[in-house]
């Protein structure tokens, strides 16, 4: 077989690559982040999990071959064909292509020979000794809160780990807390499919690793003041009373050197902004429905945070060692 193997080049490039990722999954997987792998059960090491870490030639490789039979084919997954007046099948793949190239998506041919598109997302669950757990409620764009509602994460990228996924967020959105956490632990690992609008089936695959906060700190933001005050609902006033709502910041380039921290910063492109706050489950729910996005988006759409709250935070989310005043 390895004889066979070697005189395919890009199929022996597939393989190598995917051997060394699976194995990194097999050593990593231990206790108490994840279950200790098994005969049936290897944590993170489905291909379709694996396939987002592969190099960026590898993923095109595998999706160009996948989008090359979707062409054949002519059908969409579930049988659903092309309609070509309204959505040509060049134009779909070329389209698909770019989300492949970009790193948004991967997309392969499934043992059934369907053609799937798969996201693949690390989210981190920083919870408080009260229950309370930290989420995004929306984006910070020139003082203006977009609503975007979710856990602290990212996708996957080129070769990146899961694990290595949660110490990045905790070393960029969630900084301030980065030194008063337990160790990550797996909780949830969520699978769920839809069919999008050009009619490819989507699997998004998220993984929940829950962080707790050390039972004596409070789950401030640490030494410098970045709350801020949020307009509430007239009908309802438990949606805007978010309890210590605050403003949290990440620098772009993680390789950056001794980083200014004053007005200018929080518009010269180098960091992202985000809205944070802490609440319960039931609130997260229901901050996830449509109808509470757009009231939301109504409530903020002429609120701006103050950019005091946002330079605070940047000198809260940016290490000392890379301060320049």
């Amino acid at each position: 077989l390895v004889t066979a193997i070697q005189k395919f080049t890009l199929s022996c490039q597939v393989f190598r690559e995917y051997s060394f990722a699976f194995h990194a999954r097999v050593a990593s997987a231990k206790p108490p982040s994840l279950p200790f792998p098994s005969d049936l059960y290897v944590p993170f090491g489905s291909f379709e999990e694996i396939l987002p870490s592969l190099t960026k030639p590898v993923r095109e490789l595998i999706g160009m071959a996948a989008i090359q039979h979707m062409l054949r084919q002519k059908t969409m997954m579930a049988g659903i064909q092309f309609v070509r007046s309204l959505n040509p099948p060049s134009r779909f793949a070329s389209d698909l292509r770019k989300e492949i190239q970009r790193g948004k998506s991967v997309v392969m041919l499934t043992g059934n020979l369907t053609v799937e598109r798969f996201v693949v997302v690390v989210a981190v669950r920083l919870v408080r000794s009260d229950g309370r757990f930290l989420v995004q409620l929306g984006r910070i764009e020139s003082q203006c809160v977009i609503v975007d509602v979710k856990l602290p994460g990212s996708k996957q990228q080129e070769g990146v780990m899961p694990q290595q996924v949660v110490q990045r967020t905790m070393e960029s959105w969630l900084r301030p807390f980065a030194d008063v956490v337990s160790a990550p632990e797996m909780v949830t690992s969520e699978r769920f499919s839809k069919m999008g609008a050009r009619g490819v089936k989507t699997t998004y695959m998220r993984t929940i690793h829950e962080v707790r906060l050390v039972p004596t700190f409070d789950g401030g933001c640490g030494r410098r003041n970045t709350t801020v005050l949020l307009p509430t609902f007239e009908d309802s006033g438990r949606p805007g009373e978010f309890e210590d709502a605050f403003v949290v910041a990440r620098c772009r380039d993680v390789n950056v050197q001794n980083i200014p921290l004053d007005r200018r910063s929080t518009s010269n492109g180098m960091f992202d902004f985000a809205l944070m706050a802490w609440v319960t489950e039931e609130e997260f729910v229901q901050l996830q429905t449509d109808d509470m996005q757009r009231r939301l988006a109504s409530c903020w759409s002429e609120y701006q945070v103050p950019e005091t709250s946002m330079v605070q935070a940047l000198m809260n989310s940016v290490p000392e060692r890379l301060h320049r005043i």
